[in-house]
């Protein structure tokens, strides 16, 4: 699995090619390239073998990008939990504590043992309302858009991929203006019977070969794999 850290963070580039400090953006973008463009000629060798030279269709044989939106492409963790924060205020007048991580509903319901199903369900509501007025307490990952822009001038085909809903998802690529660098976008609700990665393989039927993931949980990269997504292919956002 490939790891790509943000600005002024260490990681690893291209495996074991490189170890970096990261203070310059341009540097990461570089190294960024690095992975994909070995990750594409892995791709490419691999299905070659694969097809044994015998002719696929350009579905089949063309790269695909797909990017998480949460914490992958947009650090969303400070509004989620804001909105959460105002959300339970609001609806029962409980104060809930943030003190780090991404707050889910699961969380809500494990902090205020005593919500009705009712009260959880407006609380959930009531926060996907208030998330907008947070949307500035939101980061772009500047390393991840310009890679998703290179990607999408050379025509490549670029997949939003997230558990995310629609609303609040197309909103946020609203709010940054980068909707348009995506060939496709889905979203929670076209997969509810699925997971995100058996429906890239299943419905939209991209070849597990040819599938450049970018993906921050690493339970999200463990579920790709088991998905049939390569390891490989795999470029971890921290």
């Amino acid at each position: 699995m490939e790891k790509l850290r943000g600005e002024k963070r260490s990681g690893e580039i291209c495996g074991k090619i490189k170890i970096f400090v990261c203070t310059n953006i341009g540097f990461v973008v570089a190294a960024y390239l690095c992975i994909v463009k070995k990750i594409t000629k892995s791709c490419n060798l691999s299905v070659k073998n694969y097809t044994n030279g015998k002719t696929t269709n350009k579905t089949t044989m063309q790269m695909n990008y797909i990017f998480d939106l949460d914490n992958t492409l947009i650090y969303s963790d400070t509004a989620n939990n804001l909105a959460y924060k105002e959300a339970v205020q609001s609806v029962v007048n409980g104060d809930l504590q943030i003190d780090g991580g991404r707050i889910t509903r699961g969380d809500i319901a494990a902090r205020f043992p005593n919500l009705s199903a009712a009260q959880l369900s407006k609380i959930i509501a009531t926060k996907e309302s208030l998330y907008p007025q947070y949307f500035d307490r939101t980061l772009l990952n500047p390393a991840l858009l310009s890679i998703l822009k290179h990607l999408a001038a050379n025509q490549k085909r670029t997949i939003l991929l997230t558990y995310g809903g629609k609303d609040r998802a197309l909103q946020l690529l609203e709010y940054y203006g980068i909707g348009d660098f995506f060939s496709e976008k889905y979203f929670k609700e076209d997969f509810s019977t699925m997971s995100k990665y058996k429906f890239a393989t299943d419905v939209l039927e991209l070849n597990s070969r040819k599938i450049v993931l970018f993906e921050n949980e690493t339970e999200g990269q463990r579920e790709a794999v088991s998905d049939g997504f390569a390891a490989h292919n795999i470029i971890k956002i921290v």
